[in-house]
């Protein structure tokens, strides 16, 4: 039976069924709002998605079941406040749990920047991309709440802004209603990954991309709307000033439009390749040169590290070293395949549908299959370029990239969600848009969105721990370097970075010497005593320093599978620690402990 039948009393049932639908949405989303707010913080723990009961999650992924349906079926505005409704309860998982912040690492160093442009004005000398910092510090003066608040907030304003954009530039591409209402179900699948939750610029702007993409081609398109022509110079002048990886995607975006549109490959137009004039590229110039004069002053400390970095060219393409990263954990096929379908199913299986749509195309549509296709040439066009700029970061020696960054923010997500509808929509709902194939199309969205929320935080379950930086650790690092009568003193942690603590502290990283803290604590057959290895011929002058602790540090090795068969610290290894008479507990309290390390 068609969802679309014009007999009045079969649509008022059908509507009332909608009705009964949204109802038990909403009410589960008032459950899942109340089972949030009065979680009880617990302190750190590996996985995350302990902190909850099974029926939490059940309601979210019913919630997104719901949401989906309706939005199908022609309710597109209920169904897409519940889907927001249910997204926003996502995202704010880790502020309700109590926790500081969800990233450790370059997260910490962010808060610390808004922290001092809020309080100075100043933007710090060596910030060569400071636009999310400004938006960080503006809306901490705004809302007139701390720096580590604000690191929960703008990833959930970025996370709807990659919704939005996606939408909008689908509509705008996609020339069919039903197909874009299938682009908003599609959307909310966690495509970013834990960078739903991290406070930190590439992933800010990597999720603006499809907006910009949208003002793009809307100003290439729409040249004498004066709206477009404004946003367009405002968002080109912005890039340069978001980040390299950003950057990077725009001049490899902007140079394939350049190029197919020269005279000799003026034949390629008939693809959609949106030609672009002379105006867009002067615009580019300016915004470019523009980074230039304000990383004038940075130039001695440009041209450092552009030789630095030339000097470390051939230490191979970011795929060598995410081979070599998962090979040093010794993975079995197991855990490729778990692997495989939780923490990259949101890719792979989108794009095994899409294969099988454009396959159904090429051979069920054989008399029409060129002129169904043209109709989808930007979108193709757009999917093509995202891979060619993926392939050229995983593979080349020269620009390399932290593996997890490319893992999780991958450029094909861009074309590939509309493309995903696009499929989903000729190999299910083309001819007839019955109850049973909605059905299935919404069961397909939820399988996908259900892998990606079990995905989206680290957690075990992708064979990584628990980011989540705790009030307690904060406290912690905070009294031992306040407490402290000479400087630096040399600090060692287990796997984390103890140099980030002075910029979320608002304290000189001068006041430290981070100490790498060797496997096993050193301990071995002949070495007995702590003190042995923590003093080495950088800290020979000193005569006491610090070892600290945390719960991630003791647990990571333990409790994360793979990392646990590296073996680099085991339950052993600290409870020599504890019992070494080279060290004396000083601070003890929930994930963190603090040892004064004394020369012997």
């Amino acid at each position: 039976m068609s969802f679309y039948n014009n007999d009045s009393s079969n649509k008022s049932n059908i509507n009332y069924k909608y009705s009964l639908l949204s109802t038990l949405a909403f009410c589960l989303l008032v459950i899942n709002f109340f089972e949030l707010k009065f979680s009880e913080p617990i302190g750190y723990t590996t996985n995350i998605y302990s902190m909850f009961p099974l029926r939490f999650y059940l309601s979210l992924i019913l919630c997104y079941l719901i949401g989906s349906f309706l939005v199908l079926n022609g309710k597109i505005k209920i169904g897409l406040l519940i889907l927001c409704l249910n997204h926003f309860q996502v995202l704010i998982i880790p502020h309700m749990l109590g926790y500081y912040s969800m990233g450790r690492a370059d997260d910490m160093s962010y808060i610390g920047e808004y922290m001092n442009i809020a309080s100075s004005g100043h933007i710090e000398e060596e910030n060569i991309y400071p636009a999310s910092l400004i938006l960080g510090a503006i809306i901490t003066l705004a809302l007139d709440i701390t720096a580590n608040n604000t690191s929960f907030i703008v990833p959930v304003l970025f996370s709807f802004i990659f919704i939005t954009g996606t939408y909008v530039y689908s509509k705008k591409i996609i020339q069919n209603s039903y197909i874009t209402s299938l682009v908003i179900p599609s959307s909310f699948i966690m495509y970013l990954g834990v960078y739903n939750f991290l406070n930190v610029p590439h992933a800010f702007f990597f999720a603006y991309m499809p907006l910009f993409l949208y003002v793009f081609h809307s100003y290439i398109d729409d040249k004498n709307k004066f709206p477009f022509s404004l946003i367009f110079i405002l968002i080109i002048l912005l890039i340069p000033f978001t980040h390299p990886f950003i950057v990077y995607f725009v001049t490899v975006y902007c140079f394939v439009h350049i190029f197919f549109n020269t005279s000799f490959l003026s034949r390629f137009n008939k693809f959609g390749i949106a030609k672009m004039n002379w105006t867009v590229l002067s615009i580019l110039f300016v915004s470019y040169t523009s980074w230039f004069l304000y990383q004038g002053r940075l130039l001695s400390v440009l041209v450092r590290d552009v030789y630095n970095y030339i000097n470390d060219i051939g230490r191979g393409a970011t795929s060598d070293r995410t081979v070599e990263k998962i090979a040093s954990i010794n993975f079995e096929f197991n855990d490729y395949l778990q692997l495989l379908s939780i923490f990259y199913g949101r890719y792979v299986f989108p794009t095994i549908i899409i294969i099988i749509g454009f396959a159904y195309i090429f051979f069920k549509k054989k008399e029409h299959k060129y002129t169904y296709i043209k109709k989808y040439y930007p979108i193709i066009i757009l999917y093509i370029i995202c891979i060619f700029t993926q392939v050229i970061l995983m593979f080349n020696p020269v620009i390399t990239h932290q593996p997890d960054r490319l893992m999780h923010l991958n450029f094909v997500v861009y074309g590939q969600i509309p493309l995903f509808a696009i499929s989903l929509y000729v190999i299910f709902l083309e001819k007839q848009k019955s109850f049973y194939k909605i059905i299935n199309v919404c069961l397909i969205l939820l399988a996908i969105w259900t892998f990606s929320l079990f995905a989206a935080f680290d957690s075990p379950n992708v064979y990584r721990t628990n980011s989540a930086l705790t009030y307690n650790e904060i406290e912690g690092m905070d009294w031992l370097l306040k407490s402290q009568e000479e400087y630096p003193i040399p600090i060692g942690m287990v796997s984390e970075q103890s140099f980030r603590y002075p910029d979320i502290l608002g304290l000189s990283k001068e006041k430290m010497i981070h100490k790498k803290i060797i496997d096993h604590f050193g301990y071995n057959a002949t070495i007995t005593n702590f003190s042995e290895v923590y003093f080495d011929s950088k800290l020979n002058e000193y005569n006491h320093g610090y070892l600290v602790i945390t719960t991630l540090g003791e647990l990571l090795y333990q409790e994360i599978p793979g990392y646990n068969r590296i073996e680099r610290f085991k339950k052993k290894d600290f409870e020599k620690i504890r019992n070494d008479h080279s060290t004396n507990k000083i601070y003890d309290s929930l994930n963190i402990e603090i040892f004064v390390v004394n020369k012997l």
